[in-house]
């Protein structure tokens, strides 16, 4: 008698979205790494940040080192909320994950991603992105506090990391798509893995504007949860 092979089954989408969390910083517990994020304008460099994030599952902390004149401001990201804090002002105001930081990049984008927390998602078929087979996932935000109220996410079938995200309006509007690159490695859970190196994200609007966000100095470990106290920032 032929036995037939199990089947092996298909990811689920949370599935899919814890995975490719874990390698652009979510579903890890701690991380910390720099990020130099470039606006292009005509595609001609036009201004750049250099910022330091330290994050654990549900908080980050994003502090700029240059320029000179932004140095020492941060933005804090408690679950969903978030604050501006600045040397120069005695109180943290509170700003949204969808306002714009440099470019194309928003508040949210530069934080680490966790959309198995702040999105449903349900299968939207299969594609092709730069030849590898992927997962498609149309992923709704579950709270009007997150950077996108909509992404198509593809995610390859091999690695489970997540290639390509086209954010969208409320009303589908397709307004920026962002590709993702892998070059670093980070140690988590007695194995190396891959994580985010390079986002180029692309305005579907006005061509020739684009935002890079290239991460190094990538360090899987626990942050202290004094990172993330909004009273000890202010008091620094």
């Amino acid at each position: 008698m032929l036995v037939a092979a199990a089947a092996v089954a298909e990811p689920t989408p949370l599935e899919l979205l814890q995975a490719s969390d874990r390698a652009r910083g979510g579903e890890i517990g701690g991380i910390t790494m720099t990020s130099t994020v470039i606006a292009y304008q005509d595609n001609v460099e036009d201004k750049s940040y250099t910022l330091k994030i330290e994050a654990d599952q549900d908080n980050s902390l994003v502090t700029f080192l240059k320029p000179a004149t932004s140095a020492g401001k941060m933005m804090l990201m408690q679950n969903r909320n978030m604050w501006f804090l600045s040397p120069d002002v005695s109180k943290p105001v509170p700003i949204s994950p969808r306002q714009r930081l440099l470019g194309e990049a928003s508040n949210g984008d530069v934080a680490t991603t966790n959309y198995s927390r702040d999105y449903d998602a349900t299968p939207a078929g299969e594609a092709e992105v730069a030849g590898q087979p992927c997962y498609v996932l149309e992923l709704k935000a579950k709270d009007a506090n997150v950077a996108y109220d909509k992404i198509r996410y593809y995610v390859a079938k091999d690695s489970q990391l997540a290639l390509k995200a086209e954010y969208m309006t409320v009303s589908d509007k397709h307004f920026k798509t962002a590709s993702m690159e892998y070059a670093n490695r980070i140690d988590f859970a007695g194995k190396s893995m891959p994580f985010v190196s390079k986002i180029e994200i692309q305005d579907e609007v006005q061509t020739g504007q684009k935002t890079v966000l290239l991460y190094d100095k990538v360090e899987a470990a626990a942050v202290p949860p004094s990172r993330f106290d909004l009273r000890a920032l202010l008091s620094r």
